[in-house]
C-alpha cells in the first residue's frame, strides 16, 4: 500500500547509532581512515537533523509524490482486498476495526444501518471478509480509499482509533457531515472540537467517570462485586 511504503522509507532515511559505533571500533583497528570516520560522523548529524524535518513532514512530502508522477497509490491492491456497494450512500463510514470499531459494527447491524470499514491492517482482512457487509483494506489518509468509501454521500464519519494524522484530515477535508474523532488527551479533544468535530470520544475520561459510578453504586450497596 503506498503510504505506508512511503512512511516506512521516511523512517529508514538516518544513519543509526550502531552505525556510529561500527565506525569508531573500525576506525580504532586501522580499517577506515580518519577522514572516512569524519565523513560518517558529518553524514549521521545531518540525517539525524533532515530525519526530524522529513518525520514532522511526512504527510506533506507522501501528498505531494501522490499528486506527482510518482503516484504512489495501488487502487488494485485495495480493490483486491475491499467490498462495498456501488454507489453505497446514508452509510456510516468507521476509521479502524479494533474492539471500539467492531462494537460500533454491531451496533450498525443491529439498528439496520448500513457502513463501510476502513483498516489499514492486512491481518485483519480475513475478520472483515467474514464479518463485516462492506469494508475497505486501505490506508485512512489514501484519497483513493475516500473516494471508495464515497465519503461524500455518508451520513455520518466515525474514527475509533486515536490517530491526529487522521483526524486532522477528516476535519480538514470539506464535507457537511458529523465526523465523530477519538483522543487520548482532553486537551487535544478540545482541539478537535473547535475544528469542527461533532463530538470526540476520551476513553480516559469516559472509563474514570465509568469507574467512578460504579464504585460509588458499589459502596452504596446498588449493585455487588459481580455486577
Amino acid at each position: 500500500e503506498g503510504r505506508t511504503i512511503t512512511m516506512t522509507a521516511l523512517s529508514t532515511d538516518q544513519i543509526s547509532e550502531f552505525s556510529v559505533i561500527i565506525a569508531i571500533e573500525t576506525l580504532v583497528i586501522g580499517l577506515i581512515s580518519p577522514l572516512t570516520f569524519d565523513v560518517i560522523i558529518l553524514a549521521t548529524a545531518i540525517t539525524m537533523i533532515t530525519s526530524s524535518i522529513t518525520y514532522q513532514y511526512r504527510n506533506v512530502i507522501y501528498n505531494y509524490l501522490s499528486n506527482t508522477r510518482f503516484d504512489t497509490s495501488n487502487p488494485s491492491k485495495i480493490d483486491s482486498m475491499s467490498d462495498v456497494p456501488d454507489n453505497i450512500r446514508d452509510h456510516i463510514i468507521i476509521f479502524g476495526y479494533g474492539r471500539k470499531g467492531k462494537r460500533i459494527v454491531e451496533l450498525c447491524e443491529s439498528m439496520d444501518q448500513k457502513y463501510v470499514v476502513v483498516e489499514n491492517d492486512p491481518s485483519k482482512y480475513n475478520n472483515m471478509k467474514n464479518q463485516c457487509s462492506a469494508y475497505i483494506t486501505g490506508d485512512a489518509l489514501d484519497k483513493y480509499t475516500w473516494d471508495r468509501s464515497n465519503i461524500d454521500e455518508a451520513r455520518l464519519v466515525i474514527s475509533s482509533v486515536d490517530s491526529e494524522d487522521i483526524s486532522n484530515a477528516l476535519l480538514d477535508y470539506d464535507i457537511e457531515i458529523p465526523i465523530i474523532l477519538r483522543s487520548r488527551s482532553k486537551e487535544r479533544a478540545e482541539q478537535y472540537i473547535n475544528k469542527g468535530a461533532a463530538n470526540v470520544i476520551v476513553p480516559n475520561i469516559i472509563a474514570g467517570k465509568y469507574l467512578g459510578k460504579n464504585l460509588n453504586s458499589l459502596l452504596q450497596g446498588d449493585i455487588n462485586s459481580e455486577e
